[in-house]
């Protein structure tokens, strides 16, 4: 049996929105927070078959109170769901590549809404599969023949497949869901002209098949360094973007106004 270890960083974080006086109605932020390394750590044995660095895990907190640490399990294409209070594997949900549950290609990201409601991102295609406890896909959300504005298709096609992983989680608010993206291609031909243009999330409604380029695009950082890795959190209304080297975090509630 090989551990896993996860080690516990405790976060005190305080943020103060206070609406400005000015016209423009402009919301200030002013942090105080600390981040400290407890001496506190998780140990979750696993077994020899299951590959010991996973690239994409997640917490999930079922409808009866259960917490669970989600784990990727790349050697079988599985998702394995620990018990946070036992510190076992309580079952584990095989993703099939080939037949009629396949998803074609291996897992590049997922999230779990629920025990029978698990989104699928595979790698190398605009699709999210949804699939039960039993692997079997429930529905298929194919946004690459979702409809689309002119304008708005060019970005779409050169923008990478979405991937659900922690550093960039599927939102989903209502019917819509919210997917980020990075340019697709060699980086080192974008021009100073098309890098402001390129768009960092696309929303999907998945109600009436349409897709909307969101009107947010990398910081100069990224075109001057050429690095476009970045990563995201949701919370309380509120998009929250870090870029590789730039030192600004960048927030939104619609993507229109950026502080």
């Amino acid at each position: 049996m090989k551990p896993v270890n996860i080690y516990l960083i405790t976060i005190f974080f305080n943020i103060f929105l206070i609406t400005s006086c000015s016209n423009n109605n402009q919301t200030n932020f002013n942090s105080n927070s600390k981040l400290i390394v407890s001496d506190k750590k998780i140990i979750i044995p696993i077994d020899s078959k299951t590959y010991p660095e996973s690239g994409c895990s997640f917490y999930y907190l079922d409808r009866s109170g259960t917490e669970y640490f989600t784990y990727y399990n790349k050697n079988f294409n599985e998702i394995h769901f620990y018990n946070l209070d036992s510190l076992k594997l309580d079952f584990k949900i095989k993703v099939s590549v080939k037949g009629p549950d396949g998803i074609k290609s291996n897992i590049a990201g997922f999230a779990v809404k629920n025990i029978d409601t698990i989104f699928i991102t595979p790698k190398g295609q605009k699709k999210i599969y949804i699939i039960n406890h039993y692997g079997k896909i429930i529905k298929v959300i194919d946004y690459n023949n979702y409809n689309i504005s002119d304008s708005d298709k060019y970005y779409f096609n050169h923008s990478m497949a979405y991937y659900s992983t922690p550093t960039s989680p599927l939102v989903i608010l209502n019917n819509l869901f919210y997917i980020n993206v990075m340019p697709n291609g060699n980086w080192n031909r974008i021009s100073d002209q098309e890098y402001p243009r390129l768009p960092i999330a696309f929303c999907l409604d998945t109600t009436n098949h349409h897709i909307l380029r969101l009107k947010m695009s990398f910081p100069k950082t990224s075109f001057k360094y050429n690095m476009w890795q970045y990563s995201f959190a949701y919370g309380n209304g509120y998009f929250v973007y870090s870029f590789s080297a730039d030192n600004d975090i960048y927030v939104t509630k619609d993507f229109n106004e950026i502080r």
